[in-house]
């Protein structure tokens, strides 16, 4: 017999410079939770509920599209919420945009309030307050900062992937040289 039957298997996993030089796992970003509640309660108060309440009513729809209506909405709402947490990139960039535009409407509704001189201080209080915090997750959501860091994470992710599927791949090829191996020695 020769020697090669028990030299060392070689593989074609190459190592990064990355993973030597000992880079710590980028962390989901913990703002990504808050926006994701607000987007999830703060769109329930100001989008679901006006859209279920007002707006499918008032378009004279069956029992069967108007319930399709309601649970549309709410599946959006829940991409939305979700897409967040995951760093999804679409998901940020449409939530960003009805984050903006409901952030518009509400100051449009105030203008009106006080221009129309129906002014409830309860009322103007409770949409400003809907304001302020969708403008901090619309300002969140666009912050460089953010946008650097969460292509960071999702780049990790994928890496990491790529490192799992590589050592399984790996230990498939062990398994099968062993197995030659065995069968070659008996």
């Amino acid at each position: 017999m020769s020697k090669d039957i028990y030299s060392t298997p070689l593989s074609n996993i190459e190592v990064d410079d990355e993973e030597t030089s000992g880079q710590v796992d980028i962390k989901r970003p913990w703002g990504v939770y808050l926006v994701a509640f607000w987007a999830f309660f703060g769109l329930s108060i100001m989008l679901v509920g006006p859209f279920t309440k007002v707006l499918l009513p008032s378009l004279d729809l069956t029992a069967q599209q108007f319930t399709l209506g309601k649970q549309g909405s709410t599946l959006f709402l829940l991409y939305l919420t979700c897409g967040v947490i995951l760093l999804n990139k679409p998901a940020t960039y449409i939530l960003t945009g009805v984050f903006s535009l409901l952030s518009i409407f509400q100051v449009y509704s105030i203008i009106a309030f006080l221009i129309y001189g129906d002014f409830e201080s309860r009322i103007i209080g409770s949409k400003l307050i809907l304001v302020a915090l969708t403008s901090v997750c619309i300002w969140y959501l666009m912050r460089q900062k953010f946008r650097i860091h969460s292509n960071k994470y999702r780049e990790s992710k994928v890496r990491d992937k790529n490192k799992n599927r590589k050592l399984k791949e790996f230990n498939s090829i062990q398994k099968h040289v062993s197995k030659q191996l065995s069968k070659t020695l008996k």
